[in-house]
């Protein structure tokens, strides 16, 4: 996988977890119509750079803008 298409996804999640603070993956599966295995791609880039965090709740993984970002 190249670097500048994981980038271009995380911008593409980026947008859309910075619209709402928070997002459900299956969510952002349905909006982006992304691969499953992209978007945690693009989601461990975010991750990396600080800007998103996780929380697990029952089988449901929702992602969160960190503060910092809001």
């Amino acid at each position: 996988m190249e670097k500048m298409k994981i980038g271009f996804d995380a911008g593409k999640i980026w947008h859309i977890i910075g619209d709402k603070k928070s997002v459900k993956v299956l969510d952002l599966k349905k909006s982006t119509k992304m691969d499953v295995k992209d978007i945690f791609l693009a989601l461990g880039w975010l991750a990396r750079e600080g800007r998103i965090s996780f929380v697990k709740s029952g089988h449901e993984l929702t992602i969160h803008l960190n503060r910092e970002f809001n």
